[in-house]
């Protein structure tokens, strides 16, 4: 009887000893390695010195931290429920902390430092992603990102766009001031309303024609491009004919 009561004791200690570690959990004190993104966080929560708990972030989904010198956003990540987040006009190179919010669906990233994109292909609510003015050239962490609608790849180092003929819901693509001359993968965006492709080394728009949703309404740009005599005689008309606004 004696030996039933100390296991009891000893289990029933076990147990209040894992309730108050979960109950820590949901209290754990929150940090973020940059202090500017940190002040951005405080605004969105109206906590000035207090510290903040990982509970406090779950209030938040849409954060707006544009233009306010940020290089680091480690952290990120405990804010679970973001949905709308605007990074735009910072000096963020590593979007590593970025796996895993996978409610998100609005990312703007534009005017950064940024080369790799691979956290992003985590992302799967992604519907509008803005990324012009970095210095992204592999596209490929896109390719499964199947719900874009939006995607703004403007005044980066692209060559090759394969990675987004998967993209069948996009509708605005921009893609100017790039190095981009094959746009073979265009074809496979029927739902495209826009495609700007200002300033590249396109030649040969065959794969626009054969682009059967493109039609009365939609607008394609080509301003810049070193365009074929068959894209300006032949190409060109036939996407007019069809409805479709070329601008070149």
């Amino acid at each position: 009887m004696r030996y039933f009561l100390i296991i009891l004791t000893v289990l029933t200690f076990a147990c209040g000893n894992d309730s108050g570690l979960n109950n820590d959990n949901e209290d754990l004190a929150v940090s973020f390695v940059d202090p500017n993104l940190e002040a951005v966080v405080r605004e969105a929560l109206g906590i000035d010195t207090a510290t903040i708990y990982l509970s406090d972030l779950q209030e938040i989904t849409t954060l707006d931290a544009s233009d306010r010198g940020i290089t680091n956003i480690s952290g990120i990540s405990n804010i679970e429920n973001l949905v709308n987040l605007n990074l735009e006009r910072n000096s963020i190179t590593n979007l590593g902390p970025l796996r895993g919010l996978s409610d998100l669906e609005v990312l703007n990233l534009g005017n950064n430092q940024v080369e790799i994109i691979d956290a992003i292909s985590s992302l799967i609510s992604m519907q509008t992603l803005l990324l012009d003015s970095n210095h992204v050239s592999d596209l490929s962490p896109l390719a499964g990102l199947t719900d874009m609608v939006e995607l703004n790849l403007s005044a980066n180092q692209i060559i090759n766009i394969n990675a987004l003929a998967p993209l069948f819901n996009l509708e605005y693509l921009y893609l100017d001031q790039n190095q981009v001359q094959d746009i073979t993968a265009l074809a496979a965006l029927v739902n495209a309303r826009l495609l700007s492709l200002n300033a590249n080394k396109i030649e040969d728009i065959t794969p626009l024609v054969n682009n059967s949703g493109l039609g009365s309404g939609d607008e394609v740009r080509l301003t810049g491009n070193p365009l074929s005599t068959e894209s300006t005689m032949n190409h060109i008309p036939a996407l007019q004919s069809r409805g479709v606004k070329v601008v070149y």
